[in-house]
Order: C-alpha cells, then sequence, then structure tokens
C-alpha cells in the first residue's frame, strides 16, 4: 500500500432512509405506493427513513427492484452508516 495515499473517511454519514425518501420524491412516489411495491408495511418504510430499522439485504434487492437503484448501494450506504454511528458512540 502506498503511504502518500491519504483516503478520506468522514466522521459523519447521512442516514440512507434520507436517500431513499429523496428517491421517492424525486420519482413522485408515495410512502404507502412504495411500500405496497416492496411488499413491506408502510410502518417499516416510515421506519426505515427515521433511521430506526436498517435496511436488509432482502429490503435492498426489493429496492433495487422498484427503483432501479443497485442493492450493493443500499447495503454499503447502511453499513457505512451503522459502523459510523457505533464509533460515534464509542468516542463519547
Amino acid at each position: 500500500m502506498d503511504d502518500n495515499i491519504i483516503q478520506f473517511e468522514p466522521d459523519w454519514y447521512i442516514a440512507p432512509g434520507e436517500i431513499l425518501a429523496e428517491a421517492l420524491e424525486e420519482r413522485g412516489m408515495t410512502l404507502a405506493e412504495f411500500a405496497r411495491q416492496t411488499s413491506y408495511a408502510t410502518e417499516h418504510i416510515n421506519k426505515i427513513i427515521k433511521a430506526e430499522a436498517p435496511i436488509s439485504h432482502e429490503a435492498a434487492i426489493r429496492f433495487e427492484h422498484v427503483l432501479g437503484i443497485p442493492s450493493k448501494f443500499w447495503l454499503n450506504f447502511e453499513n457505512d452508516f451503522r459502523l459510523s454511528q457505533k464509533k460515534r458512540k464509542k468516542k463519547t
């Protein structure tokens, strides 16, 4: 590994639910419609948007099917967000 390469690692991350909410808004899709298309309860999708529930592998696949945004994007975003939350808690 090259010692001259500086890797950027932010100490904050946006919750993936915020990206989900933006994606729905851009598409003019309601929360209820998205929930129906993904076969999840509206309450569960709302919890994901509020970062109260994680995006599972299954959810990422369903999101990809409905929104066309790759499941890997959702999983990476979720992982980075949850990891940053754990690190933040350890610092305090």
